[in-house]
């Protein structure tokens, strides 16, 4: 009996790296509009802070169910964010196929052994 399938597995990480790459391009799209906006580029629209940079990719990788892996810096007075790599290992081992279990029979496991008094 396998415990994980391996294919589920692969897939699993595979999208999780999709929206991890997705998040990131977004992180720099804003990366670089704050810093042309600090050099004087005009953009269309309002103008983009860092204040609320981090609020929206806090938000955005929250839904994205990633914050254990993205660290977004909220403390911090410019946008900026981080990937735990330990936390990706982690999730990616998780979703790793693991080594087949052997079943035991009922029997062994219930009825608990008594003693007789």
């Amino acid at each position: 009996m396998v415990a994980h399938d391996p294919a589920a597995a692969a897939t699993k990480t595979e999208q999780r790296n999709e929206r991890i790459d997705a998040l990131i391009r977004q992180a720099d799209q804003w990366t670089g509009k704050l810093t042309e906006q600090d050099e004087g580029v005009k953009h269309r629209g309002r103008k983009l802070s860092d204040s609320g940079a981090k609020a929206r990719f806090y938000h955005a990788v929250s839904e994205a169910h990633l914050s254990r892996i993205i660290k977004v810096d909220l403390g911090e007075e410019l946008f900026s964010y981080h990937i735990d790599d330990k936390a990706k290992r982690l999730a990616e081992i998780r979703s790793a196929p693991t080594r087949p279990t052997i079943p035991t029979p009922s029997s062994t496991i219930w009825p608990p052994t008594t003693s007789k008094r």
